[in-house]
């Protein structure tokens, strides 16, 4: 290990993200490093590093960034270092409302930031733009229903009014939510439809009851286009 790093620790499956402890003549600290996985690639290392810098440069409810080589020039891979979020990301079975309206809080905080779209950056059709999950479903790769092929239908009929954009986290869910702070800015990109990201998910959502969720979420937002 690097000079000062005592421990590593993977928090995702066996794999990067990594917790490091640090420790010093002065203090002993935890941080979060970032690099290239199976996973995750260069691109997703710089958005997350460029996301991080708009998050505190608006004092948005974000890790801090530590440091960051996006094109490897001295560590050999795109690699950043950001500051642990204290707490956990585990939510209550049944979350209290208080505690959903602070997270929608939080997250509407991120969608009030106006941004134009960058190389790091970039305006994306849908939420974690590495899948496609509706484009899988139109090509026999996923099983399908009738609502989600109707609601694909409207979505590719509807003519996009251009706007400001907005920066969003891209990936919110309560894995990436710890109190009300938002971790995990690979994937942050401009604004979409409510319809898109939920024609974003498999088609049998994980755990199952959350399909009924998904489903009742897009006949709402197919209702108001």
């Amino acid at each position: 290990m690097p000079p000062g790093v005592v421990s590593v620790r993977a928090l995702h499956a066996g794999d990067g993200p990594w917790l490091l402890r640090v420790e010093s003549a002065r203090r002993s600290v935890e941080v979060v490093l970032r690099a290239p996985t199976p996973r995750i690639d260069g691109d997703m290392i710089a958005t997350n590093v460029a996301a991080l810098l708009v998050a505190e440069r608006h004092s948005l409810p974000a890790p801090r960034l530590l440091g960051a080589d996006v094109d490897g020039r001295t560590t050999g891979v795109p690699a950043s270092v950001e500051t642990l979020v204290e707490g956990s990301s585990a939510w209550p079975a049944r979350a209290s409302v208080d505690h959903l309206r602070a997270a929608g809080a939080a997250i509407a905080r991120v969608h009030r930031i106006a941004i134009a779209p960058s190389a790091h950056l970039p305006l994306r059709e849908r939420p974690i733009a590495v899948d496609d999950f509706a484009k899988e479903r139109r090509l026999g790769k996923m099983p399908t229903t009738r609502l989600l092929d109707r609601a694909d239908a409207v979505i590719r009929d509807v003519r996009v009014t251009a706007g400001a954009p907005i920066l969003v986290h891209g990936d919110v869910w309560p894995g990436n939510l710890v109190g009300q702070t938002l971790i995990d800015w690979k994937t942050a990109d401009g604004a979409y439809w409510d319809a898109v990201a939920a024609l974003n998910t498999p088609t049998e959502c994980d755990p199952p009851e959350h399909t009924a969720r998904r489903d009742e979420f897009l006949r709402a937002a197919l209702a108001r286009l």
